[in-house]
């Protein structure tokens, strides 16, 4: 199996998120998210339509076993998901993306990774804070919790890529 290792890996951190989700909500101004930055280093030889359903699964499931509302997850993954192609090719040009067959910190550079890793975590908050807030929360306490969280959220990136990619990085 090709990819048994990352799924092996990708499992455990969604296992993470749930557990984030429910025991480590220390305040409303921090939301720690390692979705996107699992979603970015989904292979790309996988294509939109498989990673939409992981991201789907994913985001319900996260969902489900922990605290939030049913579907808010979900709602602001599979944007991001949509997007990943096109954060991707912001950050690489087309030369580059078109060569790219799986990310590597090593061969892509860490700071262009972070770069989308920001990108997509940055749509996740809006989307997700956005909904979650749904007009009854003041916009400056809105922008604290995104301005926070994208520093956490970038923070705890790091690790999340560093986990999933190290196996891409090996010769």
């Amino acid at each position: 199996m090709r990819y048994g290792k990352f799924f092996l890996t990708y499992v455990i951190l969604l296992i993470a998120q749930v557990v984030l989700s429910n025991l480590l909500d220390f305040t409303q101004l921090v939301t720690l998210a390692l979705l996107p930055a699992m979603i970015l280093c989904l292979p790309k030889s996988l294509g939109t339509p498989i990673c939409l359903g992981i991201a789907f699964v994913s985001g319900f499931l996260v969902d489900f076993f922990g605290s939030g509302v049913l579907g808010l997850t979900c709602a602001a993954l599979l944007p991001v998901t949509l997007l990943k192609d096109i954060f991707l090719r912001i950050t690489f040009d087309n030369d580059t993306y078109s060569r790219i067959e799986e990310l590597s910190v090593r061969k892509l550079g860490f700071f262009r990774i972070l770069t989308t890793a920001l990108m997509m975590t940055a749509l996740f908050l809006l989307i997700y804070i956005w909904i979650d807030g749904a007009g009854t929360r003041p916009f400056m306490f809105n922008a604290g919790r995104f301005l926070l969280s994208t520093v956490a959220n970038l923070l705890v990136s790091i690790v999340v890529i560093e986990v999933l990619l190290s196996q891409n990085d090996r010769y």
